[in-house]
């Protein structure tokens, strides 16, 4: 959770832009293995412990709201807060999944932080 304790630092104006700064911050983190390793025991694990669930949906819960708070910065009052909530939740699987499945992946993170970046300016833009 280190890597997503504040958003990113002066974003540029450009929403996709922004939100390509955002997922190479979080894909190119120093600590991203580490975290994808533990996050994929902690899934496991949550599948025979109840407690290791409700842990996992306040992170979750925690995670989502950082992602809207981000979004909300990169776009301002350029979306309403519904399509922001939607983008942020979209964000969620997306990145999570992408833990489990980037080692099968032959993208650099640059090109899909841009692909991820440009998904999501176009949901905040169009939906």
């Amino acid at each position: 959770e280190e890597r997503f304790q504040e958003p990113p630092a002066d974003l540029p104006t450009d929403v996709v832009e922004a939100l390509k700064q955002m997922f190479v911050q979080a894909l190119s983190a120093p600590d991203f293995e580490r975290c994808a390793t533990i996050y994929k025991e902690i899934w496991a694990a949550s599948s025979h412990s109840a407690k290791m669930r409700e842990a996992l949906k306040i992170y979750y819960t925690r995670l989502l709201a950082f992602y809207c708070e981000v979004l909300e910065r990169v776009m301002g009052d350029r979306a309403a807060p519904m399509k922001v909530e939607r983008v942020a939740a979209a964000m969620l699987p997306i990145l999570e999944g992408y833990c489990i499945t980037k080692d099968a992946v032959e993208v650099s993170v640059d090109a899909m932080a841009e692909d991820w970046a440009h998904m999501a300016a176009a949901l905040l833009q169009y939906r």
